[in-house]
């Protein structure tokens, strides 16, 4: 078993037959099964602290696993036996993928503030009180990230470009 964790965590339910149509099938040994996660769950950097709950569906036990997210700047979530490269997936649709070492990177440099498009402006005073130069900033992230355009606001762009809240101190 893989863990792949996503945004907000997820849910793992064993004892359902996807090749059945979903149907109840119950599980062998509800501990021998928690057991197993358990050890999977500790051998995850950094480790996954999995909540259980025990169902009975028509006499058929159901575990149903809860997975908490995972913090931005913890991730890539990994299995620790594999390493951080080999070891590290993400969930598209009902696949789980290698992450790329692309993907990978970007959350490292995350983690460092370290990212390569950040210049210093000479002239800084000027840039962050020109309401048409932020706005064309704004224009040009979001044509170039739709994405990211559509999920976050404004304020937050430029707060994650370290100008927002340079213009609140002025």
């Amino acid at each position: 078993m893989i863990l792949y964790l996503q945004d907000d965590g997820g849910t793992i339910i064993f004892g359902i037959d996807e090749s059945k149509n979903f149907e109840i099938c119950g599980v062998y040994d509800i501990n021998d099964i928690q057991k197993k996660v358990i050890l999977q769950c500790k051998n995850m950097e950094p480790p996954v602290r999995a909540l259980y709950n025990v169902i009975q569906i028509n006499g058929k036990d159901i575990l149903v696993m809860e997975i908490p997210s995972v913090s931005y700047y913890e991730r890539p979530c990994y299995y620790k036996g594999k390493g951080k490269y080999e070891g590290s997936y993400v969930r598209v649709g009902d696949a789980g993928l290698k992450m790329t070492e692309f993907e990978i990177y970007s959350y490292e440099s995350d983690k460092k503030r370290d990212f390569a498009d950040n210049r210093v402006i000479s002239d800084e005073d000027l840039v962050l009180k020109d309401n048409d130069l932020i706005n064309q900033f704004l224009t040009n992230i979001k044509n170039s990230k739709p994405n990211l355009s559509k999920n976050v606001p404004d304020e937050q762009i430029l707060e994650l470009s370290h100008i927002y809240k340079k213009i609140n101190q002025h």
